[in-house]
């Protein structure tokens, strides 16, 4: 289903502007190019049919591009909550009332009767009162208007209250096509959690949060992407909920513009699986009630794409691997048993050692913070006695030294900076074996810890750093994907099958546009089918050489 809204909403989209876009290019036509030359030279009979044909011809293509528009907008807003689209299917509806209602009676109807004035000595007449093109629709007060003027008039008239049809269609264009422009990945979720939150808290007030990017370089505001989590909602109120600057929808993309860059690379596209509007309905406020993690993790996991496994004749690792070792933790298919017994913590063994020894440490700076300022204690009595000594000898009243007002020392006082809380971590793949790289993001702080299996910690990276440099990484080929493994090719130190499967990877058009996917995955497929069978045959040789020396040695 999730994949089916994936496919659906995009094609939306492209409907709900296009086609308001093709309707505001029409009118703006007939308006500013296809009426001022009629009207300039064209005698009043001529002006007259001419008029009538190019208003006959407009409901061809105006009742198709309208109802298309107003539709696509309205399903938009309808799955994603943004005002933008209400905003875009409103002014795109608004055009069936206005014409139907005020230019039909009014300037619509007045024109055609006045061509009928005009041409009824040629036999032109209109087919009785009723609605329709060829209809008398006007008025009886705009009818003695159109008496009382000429053709050219009603025209000028007609063409002015015709613009204000493409200003509506093109304000909802630009509604639409901002709407897509703002709105990040994920947001199709977070109206169900909104109403969630609702449910759970008794609030019908909606609250605003505004998403600042980690880097500063954009802001955005998410209309009614406000939200308490599902889980602990009920103690949370609406003040509370607007001081959780979670940035959820943020996270989710990062991550899944990285996941979608490996598809187009080495994961097939089928793999990358994403939520349903409302998230994983495996994870829950009961399944993750015993998780011990908190309640931005379980909001977390719960709207994140996961890389699954699929039947294409690779081993499972050659899909989920996203770095040396490393395989994508998939918690949509998580049990509510898997969530009891703690499997959330699993991968965090060495990043919960390296926090207590943070604690030792900070707990062993505090105890010579302490000494340190009962030393400055002791310092600044003695500066104000020889302060005062020196007032006390400046009998003139006028002082050698001038003493300025310190200033204020800049101090951040935030200890939650440098605190690892285990709560707000989660993994988000898993290491194996010496090297293996253990990715755990820091929910909170928005930053990703690298946890080398056997080996070390590295520092923390800010989350779009860590991705963007991990993708850089793949593009120049520093990783690379092999069946069943990502490599690393370390400069002047990469074997020859690693170096093989570079080649293949370059010889397939890797990273530039014309790149070959299909075909390089089989090309890496048939390498490591030659690599395997040197591997045996090498196998095979050095048992035939243990073999032959124990032989000798008898």
């Amino acid at each position: 289903m999730s994949e089916l809204l994936h496919v659906i909403v995009p094609i939306l989209q492209a409907i709900a502007t296009i086609a308001p876009a093709i309707y505001t290019g029409f009118t703006f036509a007939y308006t500013h190019v296809v009426i001022p030359p009629l009207t300039t030279h064209a005698p009043p009979k001529l002006l007259a049919r001419q008029w009538l044909q190019a208003y006959q011809f407009a409901p061809i293509f105006v009742a198709p591009l309208i109802i298309l528009g107003a539709l696509s907008n309205a399903l938009l807003a309808y799955s994603t909550a943004n005002s933008l689209y209400i905003v875009a299917a409103v002014a795109n509806a608004s055009i069936i009332p206005y014409t139907a209602l005020y230019m039909e009676p009014g300037i619509n109807g007045a024109g055609k009767w006045k061509v009928q004035e005009l041409l009824r000595e040629d036999g032109f007449g209109l087919m009785g009162v009723g609605q329709g093109t060829d209809k008398d629709t006007a008025r009886e007060t705009w009818k003695r208007w159109a008496e009382a003027v000429d053709m050219k008039t009603i025209v000028e008239m007609w063409a002015w209250t015709n613009m204000w049809r493409y200003v509506i269609t093109g304000c909802a264009v630009v509604s639409c096509a901002r709407s897509g422009i703002v709105r990040p990945r994920g947001l199709e979720a977070a109206w169900s959690a909104i109403q969630a939150e609702s449910v759970l808290l008794g609030n019908s007030s909606t609250v605003r949060i505004i998403s600042l990017d980690a880097a500063r370089q954009y802001k955005y505001k998410i209309h009614r992407a406000a939200y308490c989590l599902l889980l602990k909602a009920a103690t949370l109120t609406s003040k509370s909920c607007a001081k959780m600057n979670l940035q959820r929808d943020e996270l989710v993309s990062i991550i899944t513009d990285f996941y979608v860059f490996l598809t187009s690379f080495y994961i097939p596209s089928s793999a990358l699986k994403f939520p349903p509007p409302g998230g994983w309905p495996n994870i829950t406020e009961e399944t993750t009630r015993n998780s011990n993690k908190a309640p931005v993790v379980i909001d977390l996991i719960k709207h994140l794409p996961y890389i699954e496994d699929d039947d294409r004749g690779y081993k499972s690792g050659f899909v989920r691997y996203i770095h040396y070792k490393s395989v994508v933790v998939d918690y949509s298919v998580y049990t509510p048993e898997q969530f009891e017994e703690g499997d959330l913590d699993q991968g965090e063994e060495g990043l919960q050692i390296w926090a207590e020894e943070l604690e030792a440490e900070k707990a062993e700076a505090g105890d010579d913070d302490q000494e340190e300022e009962e030393d400055d204690e002791d310092d600044e009595q003695g500066d104000n006695d020889n302060y005062a000594q020196s007032q006390h000898s400046n009998d003139s009243g006028v002082s050698d030294l001038s003493f300025a007002e310190e200033e204020e020392p800049f101090w951040e006082d935030d200890d939650d900076d440098y605190e690892i809380k285990l709560r707000n971590l989660i993994v988000l793949a898993l290491g194996h074996e010496s090297g293996g790289r253990t990715l755990i993001l820091d929910v909170r702080k928005r930053e990703i810890h690298e946890d080398i299996v056997r080996f070390m910690n590295v520092s923390p990276v800010p989350v779009r750093k860590f991705f963007n440099d991990l993708r850089a990484d793949f593009e120049k080929l520093v990783l690379v994907p092999m069946p069943e493994e990502i490599e690393e090719a370390e400069d002047g130190n990469t074997d020859d099958d690693t170096q093989e499967y570079i080649e293949i990877w370059k010889e397939c058009g890797w990273p530039g546009e014309g790149f070959k996917k299909e075909e390089a995955l089989v090309k890496i497929k048939e390498c490591h089918v030659r690599e395997n069978l040197r591997c045996d045959e090498r196998m095979r040789l050095e048992a035939e050489e243990r073999e032959r020396k124990r032989a000798t040695k008898k």
